[in-house]
């Protein structure tokens, strides 16, 4: 089985010119990413019922409802009969 080639390692001039070069990129995105200085309002909190939709209950049928099960954690809204 043949082995792939190690790959070289980069001489320490190259290193210190990319540290450099990514220094530079990192000063420069922050100056232009917080150049302004206005604060930003955070959002309002906003609360949303998921039983809202149902007037409270948890479970609403539009038809007949036949509880099979021996509990509910809830109310439960028939249009037809229970």
């Amino acid at each position: 089985m043949a082995s792939s080639p190690r790959p070289r390692a980069l001489s320490a001039s190259w290193k210190r010119a990319l540290s450099g070069a990514g220094a530079f990129t990192l000063i420069a995105g922050s100056l232009v990413a917080g150049g302004s200085t206005a604060a930003v309002a955070a959002p309002a909190p906003t609360t949303f019922n998921p039983f809202e939709i149902n007037n409270g209950f948890t479970v609403v049928s539009q038809g007949d409802v036949m509880l099979g099960n021996g509990e509910i954690e809830g109310s439960v809204a028939a249009y037809g009969g229970l």
